[in-house]
């Protein structure tokens, strides 16, 4: 019982840290855009410098899978021929 708690809470805390960090990141991106749009540093909210990182890493990653997925999809038709 005790060995499962621990690893509970490893598990917990690592989840924690992931998630803070991921946060940071969003949070980054999403104020390092609107600064580059002419905002000011006491302008921003947060939430929505957050919102807009967010948003970022979720294009990036779509981005980066269609052409994965696209060159992959080259290579396969390639070996046909």
């Amino acid at each position: 019982m005790k060995k499962k708690t621990k690893e509970n809470l490893k598990e917990r805390i690592i989840d924690v840290l992931l998630e803070l960090v991921l946060g940071v990141l969003c949070l980054a991106i999403g104020i390092g855009i609107l600064v580059l749009l002419g905002k000011g540093i006491d302008e921003i909210d947060f939430e929505i410098a957050m919102l807009i990182g967010a948003s970022i890493i979720i294009a990036l990653i779509i981005i980066i899978y269609l052409v994965v997925k696209s060159i992959k999809k080259k290579k396969a038709s390639g070996k046909d021929n």
